[in-house]
């Protein structure tokens, strides 16, 4: 019943609803938002709220480095000193904004729960990079649906998480970057002490 012309219609319509199908899953398979995970950079003292040491400079700057090509838009630190060094080079040179959370007299989950919302709330295109502290990062990237990871060792500087959320579920990868320091190992510190490591 149908003629040539058609026949070869329905089969291009066909073609076509298949093709927009192939589009929308691989929409859906990319990332909603790249969140980055780090440390703050060394520290030159163990002071209640210590500067970068020149080596932690030259970490921040190192970060800077890695992060600056991945766009972010946004940089979440806490109000430590530490923290909001390590990420001044990136925001200087990428224009990002900073957007203090603060940890005086907050538990470590209230913290994560800030930074948390902080990055589920951020409705901007580009990045989040979030610059905090040895035993707050773990606990961040599992609220993002990143696998359970350790605390961070004492003087574990050089790790960059990034977590791609996803419709499906989180992706997580791990890096060194700057210089390399010695093996990271978990640290056997007590998550209920505040956020200042």
């Amino acid at each position: 019943m149908w003629s040539g012309r058609q026949g070869r219609f329905r089969l291009l319509a066909a073609f076509a609803v298949l093709a927009v199908a192939l589009v929308c899953a691989a929409a859906s398979a990319q990332a909603d938002r790249i969140v980055f995970l780090v440390r703050h950079a060394e520290v030159a003292s163990t002071g209640r709220d210590p500067a970068l040491s020149p080596l932690g400079e030259t970490r921040a700057l190192a970060l800077a480095d890695i992060l600056a090509n991945e766009h972010p838009a946004l940089i979440i630190v806490s109000n430590t000193q530490r923290s909001r060094q390590t990420a001044a080079a990136l925001a200087a040179r990428t224009g990002a904004r900073v957007r203090v959370v603060d940890v005086d007299g907050s538990s470590v989950d209230a913290h994560v729960e800030a930074v948390v919302a902080a990055v589920l709330n951020y409705v901007g295109r580009g990045a989040v990079v979030v610059v905090g502290h040895s035993n707050t990062l773990p606990r961040v990237a599992a609220a993002l649906g990143a696998p359970a990871q350790p605390d961070l060792a004492r003087g574990c500087f050089d790790v960059l998480w990034r977590v791609s959320l996803r419709r499906a579920g989180a992706l997580f990868e791990a890096f060194r970057y700057g210089r390399r320091l010695a093996e990271c190992e978990p640290s056997s510190a007590s998550a209920k002490s505040n956020p200042s490591k």
